[in-house]
């Protein structure tokens, strides 16, 4: 997306929303550009619309999968002491913790 909207000019730097929100019932996925044109503003739809299509038809390289997942785990290989104080601390009190699989549709 940062090569299509950004690196085309498009905009100039993704806006503040952008970005990926579970936080509430219905997650949702943004994208929103800085320094569009006005007159550009078609086309920044068009250019979303048609990566996501991409991305739903062709998937993603295995590799950069591969990456991200690295970097979790790397990222959870620093979990505090105060973290996993926590996190024995629910399992001892028996909390249920539940995930949810979310779908994102493209319309």
């Amino acid at each position: 997306m940062y090569k299509a909207l950004i690196e085309s000019n498009l905009g100039s730097e993704y806006s503040a929303n952008t970005g990926y929100d579970s936080s509430t019932m219905i997650s949702s996925l943004a994208f929103g550009v800085q320094g569009m044109k006005t007159e550009d503003i078609t086309k920044v739809e068009e250019t979303i619309t048609d990566v996501l299509q991409k991305v739903q038809q062709e998937g993603v390289d295995p590799k950069r999968i591969e990456a991200i997942v690295h970097q979790m785990e790397l990222g959870q290989k620093h979990v505090s002491v105060y973290s996993c104080d926590y996190v024995s601390s629910m399992m001892r009190s028996r909390t249920l913790c539940i995930g949810l699989n979310i779908a994102i549709y493209l319309f």
